[in-house]
């Protein structure tokens, strides 16, 4: 198969983006991704699949805060002129954070993309990833933070998110300094999802470099709706300081718990935290507990704020965070290595090992103002902020 024919791959009729796109359109007046101008393309246009999690319980209620970032990437590519002319569209695939259901997306498509983007969620990622490594498909996930698998599935496979455990080694200092009586810590962890076990594990490692005394780790399986035990069993180590490491829904509900049991624990957060899903549900509860992240939405630079009220407008009001920087920055990353390649006219294997070498050293300058380039393990290394929530969301940068 030659690229031309990955070039022309068409959509399904009605799909599930189609249906998406049509609801959110009608209900906040959002564009689709495809600019008016580009109707008069005389190239056919790029079709690059996503998958991503738009559906199930681990999808974030309302307009799932994936899908605005890549139509305003998608807006902005082809409003520049595309990739040399063609214009760039995406094909939304649910895996609804279900591995079987992603291997099967990822076979849906495996012989016909140039490149992949997504999944999103850690656990359908884990599955996809050496698939597309051993079909030699250049992969890039916008939203996992598990750098493991990126690191173990060189060298077609790329995340814009960075190694958290740096990041936690930085703000764990910052973290303890700030409250200095506390010395005891407990972990409250997922125990079923790959991202929140690997940021919980950062963070008690960090906290435990740091100086802490981490004393105990409570588990608890993806599903669990009543918290009241699990909290408990954290309590009776008398932790001074408890990190919460979950889905925002079950983080939530946790820091929940843990005020309803009237606990004075200070509590921290990992980045999964510092999402609109978590802090809309978390409410009141979660005023005065710490969370850090790879971008914060408060930052002064320029870029930021811009984005900002972009993604605010094409999500229907949504408070950006790290996931909705980064899946931006996937698309625009993808399309500057496009641009690059210079893969026209080759086979579908030869197109897709030049658009990996073009990913290897292409660098753009992204949402945060910082470069965003991947490095020899397939990660973007960034920056780290630790905040402090308030009421009604807002944020407070803590600093040593």
């Amino acid at each position: 198969m030659t690229t031309m024919g990955a070039l022309g791959m068409k959509r399904c009729g009605i799909c599930l983006m189609t249906l998406l796109m049509l609801v959110v359109a009608a209900g906040s007046g959002l564009a689709t991704a495809t600019p008016a101008g580009a109707a008069a393309a005389t190239k056919s246009p790029i079709v690059i699949p996503y998958i991503a999690t738009i559906s199930g319980s681990a999808a974030a209620p309302g307009v799932p805060v994936e899908v605005p970032p890549a139509q305003m990437a998608i807006a902005a590519i082809n409003k520049a002129g595309g990739i040399d002319g063609h214009m760039l569209e995406y094909k939304l695939i649910d895996d609804a954070n279900d591995t079987p259901q992603a291997v099967s997306d990822f076979q849906s498509i495996e012989n016909s993309a140039l490149v992949i983007m997504g999944p999103i969620f850690g656990n359908p990622f884990s599955a996809v990833a050496p698939l597309a490594n051993a079909a030699g498909i250049p992969l890039i996930s916008g939203g996992s933070t598990v750098v493991a698998v990126a690191e173990t599935n060189r060298p077609y496979i790329f995340m814009t998110n960075p190694n958290l455990a740096p990041i936690a080694n930085q703000v764990a200092k910052t973290f303890l300094h700030a409250n200095p009586t506390v010395r005891k810590v407990v972990l409250i962890s997922d125990e079923t999802n790959l991202a929140p076990i690997a940021q919980g594990q950062d963070t008690a490692n960090a906290l435990a470099a740091a100086g802490a005394d981490v004393v105990g780790t409570v588990g608890y399986p993806y599903g669990t709706t009543d918290f009241s035990s699990i909290v408990t069993k954290a309590a009776s180590m008398s932790p001074d300081a408890i990190i919460v490491s979950g889905q925002p829904a079950d983080a939530a509900a946790i820091v929940q718990e843990i005020r309803r049991q009237g606990i004075k624990a200070v509590i921290l957060g990992d980045p999964t935290d510092y999402t609109p899903s978590f802090t809309g549900a978390v409410g009141s509860a979660g005023v005065g507990m710490y969370v850090y992240t790879p971008f914060w939405p408060g930052a002064s630079t320029p870029s930021v704020q811009a984005f900002n009220r972009a993604y605010a407008k094409a999500s229907g009001g949504l408070t950006t965070n790290f996931t909705a920087a980064f899946v931006y920055e996937s698309f625009e990353v993808v399309a500057a290595a496009l641009r690059k390649a210079n893969f026209e006219g080759k086979s579908l294997v030869n197109a897709r090992k030049s658009i990996l070498k073009a990913l290897e050293t292409v660098s753009i300058t992204g949402v945060s103002g910082e470069t965003v380039h991947f490095n020899s393990h397939g990660y973007v290394d960034r920056s780290g902020y630790l905040l402090r929530l308030g009421a009604n969301g807002k944020t407070t940068l803590v600093t040593s």
